[in-house]
């Protein structure tokens, strides 16, 4: 009899569908979020930014074209990863005070014009291969970066639809 019951129990725990598990959070992480088209182009961007950056600070030359590629590229991932964090983890629906959805166009925006800018010249100068690679993975986050602000247009202006349609603005004491 107990073991049937085990049975059961193990059958039921690892035969559940994938998409039970999508509302849940993972170590504070919005997995729905996180399996989204706008977590996997934020993941994206985090992740071919930092690796951009690991090629161009840790192996390549010490240029200044590739010193500005690596702060560039460092701070596309901070700001990324700003994003990806606070979206995932629910944070931008706490704190009011900061437009969310405005900061996410802009860093998407200014980004994919600076990522195409500074990948451009550290393709362009004749340094290592290593700085070559770095410049291409450069022009793949800037990629990433304009799947981005399409999608964070679109969601700013889903967003700015809906808080057109909620009455006005209500204290309640």
């Amino acid at each position: 009899m107990a073991a049937s019951h085990m049975e059961t129990v193990a059958a039921s725990n690892y035969d559940a569908p994938v998409a039970d598990n999508s509302g849940k959070k993972v170590c504070g992480i919005d997995m729905e979020y996180a399996r989204s088209i706008y977590g996997m182009t934020k993941l994206a961007q985090v992740l071919l930014s930092l690796l951009a950056f690991f090629l161009v600070a840790f192996v390549a030359a010490k240029s200044p074209r590739a010193i500005l590629f690596s702060i560039v590229t460092f701070f596309a991932f901070f700001f990324a990863t700003i994003l990806f964090l606070a979206f995932a983890t629910s944070l931008h629906k706490n704190v009011k005070k900061i437009n969310w959805y405005v900061m996410d166009l802009a860093v998407s925006g200014i980004g994919a014009l600076v990522l195409f800018t500074f990948s451009s010249l550290t393709v362009a100068s004749p340094l290592k291969p290593v700085v070559l690679v770095s410049g291409v993975v450069g022009f793949l986050d800037m990629i990433a970066f304009i799947v981005a602000t399409f999608f964070a247009f679109k969601r700013y202006r889903e967003n700015k639809q809906r808080l057109a349609r909620q009455p006005e603005y209500q204290v309640d004491y």
